[in-house]
C-alpha cells in the first residue's frame, strides 16, 4: 500500500503543475499505456511519434519526393534527395555539362554521344600527333594548322637549305638533307688521314700526298719498278729489289740527288739498280748535325716532358760536367744534381732539328755519355731514337748495351745510321726515362758533342 501512495502522490503533483500553467498533459495509463505524444518521444528527429489507443508509435518521417531518380532519406530531421547515377526521366536529367555530347534519357539510363569528332573542350582534345601542326581548340572546334619549318614539309621545295652539297628531299612530311660528293671549303674534304692534304676545287674534293707520310702501302708508291714500297709505322720505305731492270730508265729514282744505273751481269735477263749520291754541294753534306751544347743553348733541340701530368726534372744545359767544356746536356735538377721525382717516375726527350740522312753516305751518330743511375741497367734508361712522322725508331739504348753507369767518366758512343738511311728526313730524339719512382736519388746523365756525319764523293 505504501508504494501505491507514492505513485498517487506523483500524479497529484503533475496535476498541480498543469493547473498552474494551464497546459493539458495526458496522463499515463496506470496499466502501462501512453496518455499522449509527450510520453512517446523517442528523441529521434527522423520519426513521427504518436500515441494510439494507449500505445506509442514511431513512424519514419515521410521524405518521398515522388521522383524515381532520387534516393530519399531523413538526416538530422531534414529530408535529403540524392540523385541516382544514370537514372533519368527526361533528357535534361542527363546533362553532363560537356558541349561536345548529345545527352538523352533512355530506358537503360543516360546516354552521352559525341557526334562530331572535331568538337573540343580544350587543346588536348585536338592533338593530332603531328609535330608539324599547331593544335588549337577555338569555339569548341579543333584547328590543326600546318607550319613550315626546317623539319616539316609538303614538297621538296619546302626543304631547300641553300647549301650546294646537300640533296634536299621531303620524305613522309619531314625534311632530309643527305650530303653529296661536293664541297665548298677545304675543311669539308678532310678525312682524318694525316698523309693527305685536302683541297676543294670546283665543289669537288682532291688531295695531295704528304711526302714520306703513309697509313697504307699504297700511299708510298714511288712509281719505281725496282723498289718494294711499304708503309712502316707512318713512314714510307722503298726497299731495293733485285733482278728488276733492263735499262737505266727502270732505275730512275725520285730523288734528283741520286744517280742510278742498271747493271746486268753474267748474261742475266734482268739486272740490279745501283745507286749513289751525287757528289755536289746541294746533294751531299759530310756533317748533318754538330751540337756541343755550349754558350748555354740547346743548339736547336726542343725538350718534351714524358710525364707532363706530374712535372719533374727534364733535359737542360748545365756546366757541372762536360766532355768538351764549358757545358753539356744534362737530365736532372741543376739545383740539386739529382733526378728524384718523389712518388712519380720522371723522364724527358730532347728532339733535334731535322736532318736528312739521304744527304750523305754512310751516316754515323757519335756522342759522349756520362751516366750515374741505379745499378740495374734496365731502369733509368738513356736511349736514342729517330723520329720521322710516327713513333721514334730505337737506334741505341743503355739498357740494351747494359750500361747502368759510365764509372765517373764520359764514354764515347758511335751508332751506324746507314740501316736507317731510307727514312730520309728525321729528327734525333735523346731520351731519359726512369720507368718507375724507385731509387732515383742519383746524379743522372750528361750527353755532349752530338754529331751525325757521313762521307761524300767516290
Amino acid at each position: 500500500m505504501r508504494g501505491h501512495r507514492g505513485v498517487w502522490a506523483i500524479g497529484l503533483a503533475a496535476a498541480a503543475v498543469a493547473c498552474s500553467t494551464g497546459d493539458s498533459i495526458p496522463m499515463a495509463d496506470p496499466g502501462g499505456g501512453c496518455g499522449g505524444v509527450v510520453g512517446c518521444d523517442d528523441a529521434d528527429p527522423c520519426t513521427v511519434d504518436t500515441c494510439v489507443n494507449g500505445q506509442c508509435r514511431h513512424a519514419a518521417k515521410p521524405c518521398d519526393d515522388g521522383n524515381d531518380c532520387t534516393a530519399d532519406a531523413c538526416r538530422d530531421g531534414a529530408c535529403v534527395h540524392e540523385a541516382t547515377p544514370g537514372c533519368c526521366r527526361k533528357d535534361a536529367d542527363c546533362d553532363d555539362k560537356d558541349p561536345c555530347t548529345t545527352d538523352t534519357c533512355t530506358s537503360d539510363g543516360c546516354r552521352h554521344v559525341r557526334p562530331d569528332a572535331s568538337c573540343c573542350v580544350n587543346q588536348d582534345d585536338c592533338d593530332d600527333k603531328d609535330d608539324c601542326t599547331i593544335d588549337e581548340c577555338v569555339d569548341n572546334r579543333c584547328r590543326n594548322t600546318w607550319m613550315k619549318s626546317s623539319l616539316c614539309c609538303k614538297t621538296d621545295g619546302d626543304c631547300a637549305d641553300g647549301l650546294p652539297c646537300t640533296d634536299d628531299k621531303c620524305v613522309d612530311g619531314k625534311c632530309s638533307h643527305k650530303s653529296t660528293v661536293c664541297c665548298t671549303i677545304d675543311d669539308e674534304c678532310d678525312d682524318g688521314n694525316p698523309c693527305r692534304i685536302w683541297r676543294c676545287e670546283k665543289q669537288t674534293c682532291a688531295y695531295d700526298l704528304v711526302p714520306g707520310c703513309c697509313r697504307v702501302d699504297e700511299d708510298c708508291d714511288d712509281k719505281n719498278a725496282c723498289t718494294l714500297d711499304a708503309c712502316d709505322d707512318g713512314d714510307c720505305e722503298h726497299a731495293k729489289t733485285t733482278a728488276c731492270c733492263t735499262k737505266d730508265a727502270d732505275c730512275l729514282p725520285a730523288d734528283p740527288c741520286i744517280a742510278a744505273t742498271c747493271v746486268v751481269t753474267g748474261g742475266a735477263e734482268k739486272g740490279d739498280c745501283v745507286e749513289k749520291l751525287r757528289d755536289t754541294p746541294e746533294c751531299c753534306s759530310a756533317t748533318l748535325l754538330d751540337v756541343a751544347f755550349d754558350a748555354g743553348g740547346l743548339g736547336g733541340f726542343t725538350v718534351e716532358d714524358l710525364y707532363p701530368a706530374t712535372p719533374g726534372p727534364v733535359w737542360v744545359v748545365d756546366s757541372a760536367r762536360s766532355a768538351s767544356p764549358p757545358s753539356s746536356l744534362y737530365f736532372g735538377d741543376p739545383a740539386t744534381h739529382e733526378y728524384d721525382g718523389g712518388a712519380n717516375p720522371v723522364g724527358a726527350q730532347a728532339v733535334s732539328p731535322e736532318i736528312d740522312l739521304a744527304r750523305t753516305m754512310a751516316p754515323r751518330l757519335t756522342f759522349n755519355l756520362w751516366k750515374e743511375t741505379e745499378l740495374t741497367a734496365s731502369q733509368d734508361v738513356v736511349s736514342i731514337g729517330l723520329v720521322a712522322g710516327g713513333a721514334p725508331t730505337l737506334v741505341w739504348s743503355s739498357a740494351v748495351q747494359g750500361i747502368a753507369t759510365t764509372g765517373g767518366a764520359f764514354l764515347p758512343i758511335a751508332v751506324d745510321l746507314a740501316p736507317f738511311q731510307a727514312k730520309g728526313k728525321v729528327r734525333l730524339a735523346i731520351r731519359f726515362d726512369t720507368l718507375n719512382a724507385f731509387a732515383n736519388g742519383y746524379e743522372g746523365a750528361y750527353v755532349d758533342d752530338v754529331k751525325v756525319e757521313g762521307t761524300c764523293g767516290e
